[in-house]
């Protein structure tokens, strides 16, 4: 899935499309909006930001909460407690490394 999204935000032809089907289609929706929105809010296209916002909802609690949690980014990892957390708050939607479940986008988009 996560292939065929980035596939579909690679023109902005396509994104559309895939905008019109996901209005039609919320199960659609839900999966492409996590891996096409950022590609959404980068476009020069104002009415496809605007689209993208009405369809997928407003993200700045998010932007707001990514901010805070940036400076993690710059610690050290202990791989084998990422994996208990991943298996204990994520693998009930996500899949990755074989354990979990294929309901959202896998962990692809992260270092593993």
């Amino acid at each position: 899935r996560a292939e065929v999204t980035t596939a579909i935000s690679q023109r902005e032809q396509w994104l559309i499309l895939a905008l019109d089907h996901a209005e039609s289609n919320p199960d659609f929706a839900r999966e492409i909006g996590f891996s096409i929105r950022p590609l959404i809010d980068q476009s020069k296209d104002e009415k496809l930001i605007e689209r993208g916002s009405r369809l997928f909802g407003q993200d700045k609690q998010r932007m707001k909460i990514v901010q805070e949690y940036a400076a993690a980014d710059k610690l050290a990892g202990d791989a084998g407690r990422g994996r208990e957390t991943f298996k204990l708050l994520c693998a009930s939607c996500h899949r990755a490394g074989g354990v979990g479940n294929d309901v959202l986008p896998g962990s692809s988009i992260v270092n593993q």
